[in-house]
């Protein structure tokens, strides 16, 4: 082959992998719901994508966690259910018990991993205040005081 087809096969391939499609989170929203609180998004392309992980903080600085995970489905839509936001663990506490929260802000992100190894993550969610109802935080703190 001459230096010409290769040239032109090697930049063709660039621009490829170049101008790939990205994937993109839309819609990343976070809405109080009775006890929990659920977390949805869309994405454009789920192309090289191995997982989601759901990530939360309490003050939308570098101290978010893990708290799971989704696979992707083909849907391009997902829903998540944080069902433990009311719970915190206090990681000073010499026990790390767990303490209860009420009108606490929340920020969530998700962090895409790719097959090859690399990650990004999406931008994060407006701040949301969640607020448990009584019954709720009275249980859990009964079901504290027993374990």
């Amino acid at each position: 082959m001459s230096k010409k087809v290769i040239s032109i096969a090697l930049i063709l391939f660039t621009a490829v992998v170049l101008f790939a499609k990205t994937i993109e989170v839309r819609n990343l929203i976070a809405r109080s719901s009775g006890n929990n609180i659920s977390l949805k998004w869309n994405v454009n392309s789920e192309t090289n994508l191995e997982q989601f992980e759901i990530q939360r903080s309490l003050n939308n600085e570098n101290s978010f966690m893990k708290i799971g995970e989704k696979q992707p489905n083909g849907s391009f839509a997902y829903e998540f259910i944080d069902s433990e936001a009311h719970f915190i663990v206090n990681p000073h506490s010499p026990k790390a018990q767990n303490k209860l929260l009420s009108d606490q802000v929340y920020y969530y992100r998700l962090k895409l991993i790719n097959k090859d190894g690399t990650s990004t993550f999406s931008e994060n969610t407006s701040p949301l205040v969640h607020n448990v109802n009584s019954v709720k935080r009275t249980w859990g703190m009964l079901k504290e005081m027993f374990r």
